[in-house]
């Protein structure tokens, strides 16, 4: 144990935990329980994720976009440190996928549209030119 956690117990009478990873086990350190599921750190979202076949997000970009107020709603916080809850946070990354591929289905059939118009305009141009020279 490092002098700072003997001192934080000496101060506080709470003796330290180590690797306290979620929520329910955190507050079971301390003889309080929380209802409900454990709740993960922002750092364990991205192996959550990974292992529920998402894409894979970075710690870097959850903390980019938290400090943007975006990305998963947080559950709660335990030591100013916000933890998410698992389903919530994964129907977030599931609802952000679904968002980025229909925009991309959206640009795409813009961009198909717009190669038809080429094409057709195209298509006048050389009929045009074989009437002038046929002419």
């Amino acid at each position: 144990m490092s002098i700072s956690n003997k001192r934080w117990t000496v101060f506080t009478g709470i003796t330290y935990a180590p690797n306290i990873e979620t929520c329910a086990s955190a507050p079971a350190a301390l003889g309080k329980t929380v209802p409900g599921k454990p709740k993960l750190y922002r750092h364990q979202l991205t192996e959550h994720f990974r292992q529920n076949g998402l894409p894979a997000l970075s710690l870097n970009y959850l903390n980019k976009i938290a400090s943007r107020g975006e990305g998963p709603p947080v559950a709660m916080t335990w030591n100013r440190r916000p933890l998410y809850d698992p389903d919530e946070a994964v129907a977030w990354l599931r609802a952000k996928v679904e968002e980025q591929t229909a925009a991309a289905r959206e640009r795409a059939e813009q961009n198909r549209q717009f190669r038809q118009r080429q094409i057709e305009r195209l298509k006048k141009q050389v009929i045009a030119a074989r009437e002038a020279v046929a002419a």
